[in-house]
């Protein structure tokens, strides 16, 4: 028995409303976790409406080196120090990260050499993984995490996540759980680093 359009339709909005709450409980979750790591958190000046799933931090960055998905070689955190960082964990098969991939691949080419992007492919097989970076036009370095390596590290609760660290690479000044628009990007770029286009 096929469905209506009608109840298709509503069967879409159901299926993003719940997804649109549970990012928003797990952002707040994710909060509480770094809270209790870092002692307190900053409010943020992205208000609800302007990015949801945002929130301003003050935590340690934890370091990590991977292996590069697309290339030879490994990425580290620290070797990215001297500009701001934007680091996107994402997955080939995760609906949300194809939705978002887009707008992270254009503001990464708008901003140029202002700040530092990496993609963190995560619990993901290579070759979906390259197929996906080079479907997005992901042209900023990816590093490959089959074992989910920096999302334990980082305490990721899903899939996409962006963190944003300090130009010493020592600090997470900010995180964002779910999709991200480019408008949202580019305004917490512009808060937390002052760049803009």
């Amino acid at each position: 028995m096929s469905s209506s359009p009608l109840d298709r339709l509503v069967r879409s909005r159901a299926s993003i409303l719940i997804a649109l709450c549970l990012a928003i409980a797990i952002s707040i979750a994710f909060v509480g976790v770094f809270r209790g790591a870092s002692g307190t958190t900053r409010p943020t000046s992205a208000t609800v409406s302007d990015s949801v799933g945002f929130s301003q931090l003050n935590a340690p960055a934890p370091q990590f080196e991977l292996p590069l998905l697309q290339r030879k070689g490994e990425e580290e955190l620290s070797r990215l120090a001297g500009l701001p960082i934007v680091i996107n964990l994402w997955a080939s098969d995760c609906d949300i990260c194809k939705e978002e991939s887009p707008a992270i691949a254009k503001v990464s080419r708008a901003v140029g050499d202002r700040v530092r992007f990496l993609g963190v492919d995560t619990l993901d097989q290579r070759g979906a993984a390259i197929r996906f970076a080079e479907r997005y036009n992901l042209r900023f370095p990816i590093a490959y995490d089959s074992d989910g390596i920096v999302a334990a590290k980082y305490r990721v609760p899903g899939l996409p996540v962006t963190f944003f660290i300090s130009k010493t690479a020592t600090r997470i000044l900010g995180v964002n759980i779910g999709a991200l628009t480019a408008h949202n990007l580019m305004h917490i770029l512009h808060t937390l680093y002052g760049v803009s286009t």
